[in-house]
C-alpha cells in the first residue's frame, strides 16, 4: 500500500524574522544529497512517487545508523531500533551488483564485516534488517559516502564555522545545519543534540526549543517518529512558556502534519485545531486558510 508523504512542515530562523520552508523526504529515499531546502510559506501535500518506499509511516522499526550520507568512514557500523520479542536479526548489506553479505545477530547492532572488502565512495548502498520472532518485521534503508573530495569540502566547511568564534552553542547549530545540508544525518543529530545540551546547561529555553525542533527533522528523515513527536511537543511547551504565539503555533501545525502523515487523524485535527486559533488570533489568513482546509478535509 502507498501512502501519502509529507513534505513536513520546518522552521527557520533568519534574524528577526521567520520563514516556512519544507524538508523533501522524497530526496532521502532516492539517495540524494539534500539541497537547500526550497521557501514557501505553506507546507503542501506530495503523492509517493516510485522512489519512495512502500512502508507505512507509523513503523517504529527503522534503522538508526547509517542513514543518508557518511563522510569518511567505508567500515561504517550498523545499529537499529530494537523489536520485543525477536530472536534475532537478519542483516544484509547489497548494492546495484546485488547481495554483498548478510549476517544474523541477536543485538541491535553489528560492526562491518572484517573479512568483507570496504564500501566505495560516492556508491549508494541498500541496508535491510529483518526481526525473526513472533512477528517479522523489515526496515531498509540507502545510504552513500562521499568521496574524498567531497569530505574535504566539508570539513573545510566546518573548519571555516569554527575559526568564527562563535559561541558553543551557535558554533554547534551552525555545524548541524551544514551536516544536515549535505544530508550527513547523523552528525547533523550529534550536533543538535550538543547544542540542546548546552541550551539547557545555560537556561536557555529559546535556545532548547529550538534545538528540539532542528532535532525532530533530523528524526523525521529517519522516520524515527516517536522521539520527533516528543521533541516537538516540549518545543511547543517551551514557545508556550515564553509566550511566542507565532512559533508555538506553527510548531502545532507541524505537530498537525506529522500526525496527519501517520494517519493518526484524531491526533491531527487536535494539533490543527490550536494551529487555527494560533492563526486566528495572529491574523495570519494565508496559514489560517492552508489549516482550515485540512481540517476540513479531515472531518
Amino acid at each position: 500500500m502507498k501512502y501519502k508523504l509529507f513534505n513536513y512542515l520546518v522552521l527557520t530562523l533568519a534574524a528577526s524574522s521567520v520563514n516556512f520552508t519544507v524538508l523533501n523526504n522524497k530526496a532521502i529515499a532516492g539517495n540524494q544529497v539534500s539541497q537547500n531546502p526550497t521557501k514557501i510559506l505553506l507546507a503542501r501535500k506530495v503523492i509517493c512517487d516510485p522512489m519512495c518506499r512502500e512502508v507505512s509511516r507509523s513503523d517504529s522499526f527503522y534503522i538508526i545508523s547509517p542513514v543518508g550520507t557518511l563522510i569518511d568512514n567505508n567500515l561504517p557500523k550498523f545499529s537499529w531500533s530494537r523489536i520485543p520479542k525477536t530472536t534475532s536479526y537478519i542483516v544484509r548489506l547489497s548494492s546495484s551488483e546485488g547481495t554483498l553479505w548478510q549476517s544474523e545477530t541477536t543485538n541491535t547492532e553489528i560492526s562491518y564485516p572484517q573479512n568483507q572488502p570496504a564500501l566505495k565512495p560516492g556508491k549508494a548502498y541498500d541496508l535491510t534488517v529483518k526481526a525473526i520472532g513472533a512477528e517479522e518485521r523489515e526496515t531498509e534503508t540507502r545510504f552513500i559516502i562521499l568521496t574524498p573530495q567531497e569530505a574535504q569540502t566539508v570539513n573545510n566547511e566546518v573548519a571555516n564555522i569554527r575559526k568564527q568564534n562563535l559561541a558553543p552553542q551557535d558554533t554547534a547549530l551552525k555545524i548541524a545545519e551544514l551536516y544536515e545540508k549535505n544530508n550527513l544525518t547523523s552528525l547533523a543529530e550529534k550536533n543538535y543534540q550538543q547544542a540542546l545540551n548546552i541550551a539547557e546547561s545555560r537556561g536557555d529555553l529559546n535556545g532548547q526549543a529550538w534545538a528540539r525542533v532542528k532535532l525532530a527533522r533530523v528524526n523525521l528523515t529517519v522516520e524515527n517518529h516517536k522521539k520527533a513527536i516528543s521533541l516537538l511537543k516540549t518545543a511547543h511547551v517551551n514557545y508556550e512558556a515564553l509566550k511566542n504565539k507565532e512559533l508555538s503555533t506553527q510548531i502545532a501545525q507541524f505537530l498537525g502534519e506529522v500526525y496527519d502523515s501517520l494517519n493518526k487523524k484524531q491526533e491531527s485535527i487536535a494539533w490543527y485545531q490550536q494551529a487555527k486559533t494560533g492563526y486566528q488570533q495572529l491574523n495570519d489568513k494565508k496559514r489560517l486558510e492552508w489549516v482550515e482546509k485540512q481540517l476540513n478535509r479531515l472531518r
